[in-house]
């Protein structure tokens, strides 16, 4: 049952900020659906895992890897990694950075501004990328996902949220979300 349906009193509002942009808002947001991986930057919110989000090697149609149904991490290590610089997103260079330099390895890395940018670039084969299955919605034809079997990370989202300012509609939300992804 839809939650307006459950509660026809409560008006939820939904934005979807880029990373930049929610760090900038947070304070000012109720509940936050993210990643663990951004959680982080909301050092004095709870959270709530909704479910894991596996990481895969985008790579273009094109690559030579484009067949392939798993990788390592030695494997890609060579490859030009599209991502978002520290501004954009603060943990992403952070993570790919120690996940390879974990292994020894020293991948040569492309910032890139904007999810769009990113894509379009993976698709172009101008780079590849790690992401979960969902970024690349609408990229299916042109984007080949492979697992990575070694990646030292897990990704999961999440809902961040402040307990000490939550209203009596945010519990009511975050009661419901909490059902909703336990079944």
């Amino acid at each position: 049952i839809p939650f307006e349906n459950l509660h026809p009193e409560v008006q939820i509002d939904f934005n979807i900020y880029n990373l930049h942009e929610l760090t900038e808002q947070i304070e000012n947001l109720d509940i936050i659906f993210s990643n663990n991986l951004e959680y982080a930057a909301a050092s004095d919110h709870s959270f709530l895992k909704l479910d894991d989000l596996p990481f895969y090697l985008a790579v273009s149609r094109e690559h030579p890897f484009a067949r392939k149904k798993a990788t390592t991490m030695k494997e890609i290590s060579r490859e030009k990694f599209l991502i978002f610089p520290p501004h954009i997103s603060p943990s992403a260079m952070q993570y790919a950075s120690s996940a390879f330099h974990q292994l020894g390895l020293s991948p040569q890395f492309i910032p890139v501004e904007n999810m769009p940018s990113q894509l379009l670039k993976i698709s172009q084969n101008q780079g590849v990328a790690i992401l979960s299955a969902s970024t690349i919605k609408g990229h299916e034809k042109k984007i080949s996902l492979i697992r990575i079997k070694d990646f030292p990370f897990e990704l999961y989202r999440l809902i961040m949220y402040r307990p000490q300012k939550l209203s009596s509609a945010t519990r009511k939300f975050l009661v419901y979300l909490t059902q909703e992804f336990s079944s």
